[in-house]
């Protein structure tokens, strides 16, 4: 073995291992299964968005027509089924729909200067409408939609939970 190989097998070995630390992607948290069911006034509620959360990290589901939801952990850009094991905290928010889309059709790359300003324009007074359209209206009551006023709570244990009901009233 040459002098020079002596330095560079544990140099290239120290830089490996350095490499297979950092691309590590974290641990997921231990998951279960949760889905349940969103009523508000004894009225299935459609179209919300469910948030369940604890120190291990926050699931996200979304409602359907009858009000069921199947919560999804995403982390490192993957979705996995469930939310994290024990004692969550739950948020529920519903809100109008507010489309609000102008479409500015694209310049040509040929068009001329008086044309990219004009599109130019178009964008910023866009920008300036979108800015200042009031948030949408929350069609459920707000304290449901932040989990330290929402008074949900649930405990997911190891086997998971498919009959959470999340029960909302306007009391």
């Amino acid at each position: 073995m040459s002098k020079s190989s002596k330095f560079v097998y544990p140099f290239v070995i120290l830089l490996l291992a350095i490499y297979s630390v950092g691309c590590e992607s974290p641990q997921l948290p231990n998951l279960a299964k949760a889905e349940g069911v969103v009523t508000y006034n004894d009225k299935p509620v459609e179209g919300a968005i469910v948030t369940m959360q604890n120190s291990q990290g926050v699931a996200t589901g979304s409602t359907d027509d009858q009000g069921k939801f199947a919560m999804m952990f995403v982390q490192g850009g993957k979705g996995y089924p469930g939310a994290p094991i024990g004692k969550l905290t739950v948020a529920v928010t519903k809100t109008e729909s507010t489309e609000i889309v102008d479409v500015i059709p694209v310049p040509e790359k040929t068009a001329s200067e008086e044309e990219t300003k004009a599109y130019s324009a178009e964008l910023e007074e866009a920008s300036i409408k979108h800015s200042k359209a009031a948030p949408p209206k929350s069609l459920i009551p707000e304290r449901y939609g932040n989990a330290k006023t929402s008074g949900l709570k649930v405990e997911l244990s190891t086997e998971g939970n498919t009959d959470i009901k999340l029960v909302l009233s306007d009391d």
